[in-house]
């Protein structure tokens, strides 16, 4: 996940660069990001992922993927949502055994989760994350297609940075599976919108 890593991280990095020297002063923050995290009940968003997917005896495989988020904030500590996400693209890796190309790709997959935060802050918000996914995965060896469905309890970190009211964006890393010999991890980043 090294070069996926690199370039999330890189992303991030310039967003809030570019965020943070056209960002209002302490007092405008103030007075507009107080109460960002639960006056508005619902909110949507959308994240960029770089997904790894670890099996036993094979080299890890990087795919990026793209997701969907519907949410409610029920309050500072304590929000709810549910995602669909979508894999994009595939990565073809060598099969150590046969010498064979192997396919990965990761289908459809959706979830809910309850995210536990804590406002640090008038903007940042860290939470942990914690609920159920399932997963589609498509794996092609030597012309033969198979396809798992992976379902496992889901946990991660993350932290909301509210860059207008209203307005915030996410830095995430969840452990959405492990199961079957199958890992799947993913570095997200994302925007979503209150309302």
């Amino acid at each position: 996940m090294c070069k996926q890593w690199t370039v999330v991280f890189s992303f991030v990095a310039s967003v809030f660069s570019f965020v943070s020297a056209f960002s209002p002063s302490n007092v405008f923050a103030a007075d507009h990001y107080t109460h960002f995290y639960y006056a508005p009940d619902a909110y949507i968003g959308i994240n960029l992922s770089a997904m790894e997917i670890a099996e036993d005896g094979i080299e890890d495989a990087e795919v990026a993927a793209i997701y969907g988020r519907l949410g409610k904030q029920y309050n500072h500590y304590l929000s709810a949502e549910f995602r669909l996400g979508y894999g994009l693209g595939n990565q073809i890796l060598v099969d150590p055994i046969l010498g064979s190309d192997i396919e990965f790709k990761v289908q459809e997959f959706y979830g809910a989760y309850v995210r536990l935060g804590v406002p640090s802050g008038d903007r940042f918000y860290p939470y942990l994350l914690v609920g159920y996914s399932q997963i589609g995965l498509e794996q092609i060896s030597l012309g033969v297609t198979t396809d798992d469905k992976i379902d496992d309890i889901s946990y991660g970190i993350g932290a909301d940075w509210a860059l207008r009211p209203h307005v915030q964006t996410s830095l995430e890393l969840v452990r959405y599976a492990d199961k079957q010999g199958s890992t799947l991890t993913s570095l997200s980043l994302g925007f979503a919108k209150a309302f």
